[in-house]
């Protein structure tokens, strides 16, 4: 009995074809069956990614906020991206650049809250992300 194909798919441009069984198809059993679809950039390689990033991001949330839930600081990302850049490691703010971009950090910078950075941080980060002039650090305001 020959085989039965219902289609033929490219994903990561590896043709990869599905048997059916003969009993669903209209037509002759005795014809072979294929539907050629154009080509799929499905890439199970960007699904891994996402869930490996996802998975750093978490290691880095606890590493640079460990009083806080994982959740919790991933969900305000400026803060975060802030706490990255004052504590995190080079292999910490390689992956959270890739994940959110350099605008995301810029942002993040220009509303960073007061009492995060040290001047030497505070200066590198302004540099390295474009945001010249350097403005002063920000400043806690104690209530009189």
């Amino acid at each position: 009995m020959p085989q039965r194909f219902s289609r033929t798919a490219l994903i990561e441009e590896q043709p990869i074809v599905y048997p059916i069984d003969a009993n669903r198809l209209s037509g002759s059993p005795s014809t072979l069956y294929f539907a050629r679809l154009p080509r799929l950039k499905i890439s199970s390689k960007s699904v891994q990614a996402e869930e490996t990033g996802s998975r750093h991001l978490a290691a880095i949330a606890r590493r640079v906020c460990w009083w806080e839930p994982v959740a919790a600081t991933l969900e305000n990302t400026p803060l975060f991206l802030c706490r990255i850049m004052a504590l995190g490691t080079w292999e910490d703010i390689r992956i959270a650049l890739d994940h959110y971009g350099r605008d995301a950090f810029r942002e993040a910078l220009q509303n960073a809250p007061p009492g995060l950075f040290d001047p030497r941080s505070w200066h590198y980060w302004h540099h390295r992300l474009q945001l010249l002039p350097v403005p002063s650090l920000p400043q806690r305001v104690i209530p009189a």
